[in-house]
């Protein structure tokens, strides 16, 4: 435990928990940190691996605003320690990634505030290829995901869940690649956003508000998706 739990009850006994985290996977120590605001039936997981660190302060965003929407957030700090990212064939090894993604997923189901919500990813669209594997093995614990900026080539094509994808409209290319990515992908629901006049890594403030706003409003209400 890194530091100490903030908890506040209302009335009615519900609370908001916010905490940083350690926990044991496969012999190594991951940290993470797990915010559940009151009423949250969702938990939304983060990762973000060292090498996209410049992208920490726009998901740390994000993660407060889904906590504003009573959606909960566990946001990873890597799949990787330390040591293990410095081994480059570690951070290509997406079989590896994959099996702490499904560990923290499980670790998470068994944690007493969030083993009874649904769960959603979200991350940059580098670690498709782990999420669609994770899915596929995690069956129907995984609500959603949703994936930001350009898809690399994927090994896996079938997908039993919703995916969103949020793209800068200047990645012109990365929106061709997308689309046929996703004319590929077998999934019951799939969209693609294409934020106008934006590079996919949304250094804009503005342009990362609607990424945001665009997230949320896929979390938030998934019955609005057959209608996308």
């Amino acid at each position: 435990m890194i530091r100490k739990p903030i908890k506040k009850r209302n009335k009615m006994g519900k609370r908001h928990f916010s905490k940083t985290v350690s926990f044991p996977v496969n012999q190594v120590e991951l940290r993470g940190d797990i915010v559940v605001p009151e009423g949250a039936d969702l938990l939304v997981i983060h990762i973000l691996e060292e090498e996209h660190s410049r992208f920490a302060d726009r998901l740390s965003k994000l993660s407060n605003a889904l906590n504003g929407k009573k959606i909960a957030t566990f946001f990873l700090h890597g799949l990787l320690t330390e040591k293990e990212s410095q081994i480059s064939i570690n951070r290509l090894d997406e079989e590896l990634l994959c099996d702490r993604l499904i560990s923290v997923t499980e670790w998470l189901k068994s944690h007493e505030l969030t083993k009874d919500m649904k769960f959603g990813f979200v991350g940059l669209s580098v670690y498709a290829d782990r999420f669609l594997r994770a899915g596929l093995r995690l069956k129907n614990q995984i609500e959603s995901f949703v994936f930001i900026g350009e898809i690399p080539p994927l090994n896996i094509v079938f997908c039993e869940v919703p995916i969103l994808n949020i793209i800068g409209a200047l990645n012109s290319k990365g929106v061709d690649s997308n689309k046929t990515t996703f004319m590929k992908i077998e999934s019951p629901q799939k969209k693609i956003t294409v934020i106008e006049g934006s590079p996919s890594h949304f250094e804009d403030p503005q342009k990362w508000n609607q990424v945001t706003k665009t997230a949320i409003d896929w979390f938030s209400d998934p019955q609005s998706r057959v209608h996308a």
